[in-house]
């Protein structure tokens, strides 16, 4: 697999003033007008754009931004009160790490499929709309359930997910992709599909680079197997909510302690971190 960044000698990488927007630098042209020349003939000259500093591993930053987009259970559906559920969770933990201001941006939407994040998808909530915001990183959170009830086919689905990351890849912002989750509320045939499009997403999903780093990194969080009855492919009794979809608090506990460990190993591998 070629490399999806460059390294550093190739592309500088950028800290927005609110957030971390890391995107590739390219070199001045050798043929630029002579600044002389330009002022000579009555043009006033286009100073440079002045960019904040670069960031480099181990620095402190003011902030980081995470932008969210998925479907329910990335919107907190489930859990008690949205500080219980995952995404919230992460970023309360995350914003113990020194030196580092957490901004979140959670465009998750229960009932929102794919189709939906794609490029062409909703506005206000697909990974256009994320990338607007100039994320440091974003993590895209579906269960699967969504596209597998509208009949969403699993080429589709895997379609929609490579334009999602080919968006984020033009602008050299690194994405995260959490797998499908268990359903109890389908039969098992559907539940097995859930299990086969995750499997899918290990092997398509398995390793990345992000910026600043000439290394793959893992950028699937593969959540399935640690939620579902093994024998069943239904939800866990421990972490299901009771509507045959949702995950309760203790489900949403689990979720954060598998996407924590990800997103903290790639933001402690740029900043200065309490671990």
């Amino acid at each position: 697999m070629n490399k999806l960044f460059g390294n550093l000698g190739a592309a500088a990488l950028v800290l927005s003033i609110s957030a971390c927007d890391f995107q590739g630098l390219g070199n001045q042209s050798s043929s630029a007008l002579d600044l002389n020349q330009v002022i000579s003939a009555g043009v006033s000259p286009t100073p440079p754009p002045v960019l904040p500093p670069v960031p480099t591993p181990g620095a402190s930053a003011s902030s980081f931004k995470i932008v969210i987009i998925g479907s329910s259970t990335a919107a907190g559906t489930g859990a008690s009160s949205y500080a219980n559920s995952w995404v919230s969770k992460m970023y309360t933990d995350l914003n113990y790490l020194a030196g580092v201001t957490l901004i979140q941006n959670n465009l998750a939407l229960g009932g929102l499929n794919s189709s939906n994040l794609a490029t062409t998808g909703m506005a206000d909530r697909n990974i256009t709309k994320a990338l607007s915001l100039n994320p440091s990183l974003i993590i895209v959170a579906l269960t699967g359930g969504n596209d597998l009830s509208s009949g969403v086919s699993e080429t589709t689905y895997f379609s929609n997910l490579d334009d999602i990351k080919s968006a984020a890849l033009a602008r050299h912002v690194p994405i995260f992709f959490t797998g499908t989750s268990p359903k109890t509320a389908v039969t098992y045939d559907q539940r097995q599909e859930l299990k086969t499009w995750n499997e899918g997403m290990l092997v398509r999903e398995a390793s990345c680079t992000t910026p600043l780093q000439d290394h793959y990194s893992p950028c699937f969080i593969n959540v399935f197997m640690g939620l579902a009855d093994p024998s069943t492919l239904m939800i866990n009794s421990t972490y299901a909510y009771g509507d045959g979809t949702h995950l309760n608090d203790r489900g949403h506990a689990y979720y954060e302690s598998v996407v924590l460990p990800v997103v903290k190993e790639y933001l402690c591998s740029l900043f200065h971190c309490i671990h």
